[in-house]
Parts: structure tokens; sequence; C-alpha cells
């Protein structure tokens, strides 16, 4: 009971902190069309997977610095892993790699879906073991650029991985 009401009063908590640091509504209109999910998903070699969907749903054409999003260069997404468990709550990241990708725009049209994946089991290298255990939050938020490197508002969200017995 304790292990239950400590790990949903840390999502909670975590979900407010998230909601707070992001409620800054976008001064940008068009900005405010670009949708960001993500959902944890299960590699065919029994590694985890952050995959991404990015929906563009404005009228007018978006250009992009396609290095900003998320699976592009995995080091610019922040990414809390917590089990629902009283011991060792918040999972430890490793290092990711820098990567220095070439200035290139991505030109997003009315309508477009754009999709990619981070290893989470890469990125989390204690994951496999904290859903032996119990379920595991993952909370994440990203900051996309727009094609000259202006930063556009903060995207966010969370995924769940159940526990693996």
């Amino acid at each position: 009971m304790l292990k239950t009401l400590f790990g949903l009063t840390t999502l909670v908590l975590l979900l407010v902190l998230i909601g707070y640091a992001t409620s800054g509504g976008p001064s940008d209109p068009t900005v405010s069309d670009i949708g960001l999910t993500a959902s944890a998903v299960r590699d065919p070699n029994d590694g985890w997977r952050l995959q991404f969907e990015l929906r563009y749903t404005g009228e007018t054409p978006l250009a992009l610095y396609e290095g900003s999003l998320p699976w592009k260069n995995p080091r610019d997404l922040l990414l809390v892993a917590c089990a629902l468990n009283a011991a060792d709550i918040r999972l430890t990241p490793a290092d990711s790699p820098m990567r220095d990708l070439p200035p290139a725009a991505l030109t997003l049209n009315p309508g477009d879906i754009l999709s990619g994946s981070v290893n989470l089991s890469a990125r989390l290298p204690g994951l496999a073991e904290a859903i032996r255990g119990s379920d595991v939050v993952l909370f994440w938020s990203h900051e996309m650029k727009s094609a000259d490197k202006q930063p556009l508002p903060r995207l966010n969200g969370g995924a769940v991985i159940p526990r693996q017995s």
C-alpha cells in the first residue's frame, strides 16, 4: 500500500511540474499545430523503444531544423523514468553520444506525419531490471527548433511500460 501511494504521489508531482514548466502558450499560432506523441514499444530482440509520432495540422507549411527532431538527436530529449516502487524509484540515464548533424531544413506541410524512435534500452540501462519489479512511467519533454534554429514551444508527455514478469 505504501509503495503504491509513494509511486502515485511521485507520478502526480512529476505531472504537475511538467505542466507548470510548459504552461505558457505559444506566441506563434502555427506552432500550436504541432503534436508530438510517444509510446513505449517492445523490440523483437526484447529491448524497448520510445516510438514518436509528429503531426502537423497547420494550414501553411512549417520549416523545422531536422536535427531537432527527438529521434535525430536523443541527447536533447529530456527523459525521466520512474519505477513505481518505494526503492530506487528513478532510473539513471546513460550518456548519449552527441551527433553533429548537418543544418538541414525539413518542411512540414499541412497533414504531414513523421515518426521515429529512441532506444530506451540503451538510454536507460536499468530498464529491463526495473520492469521486472514494477511498472515504469516515462516522462519526456522536447523542444524542437525552426529551420533558423529558433526554439519552438516545448512539447511533453508520458508513457507507461507495464511490469514484465
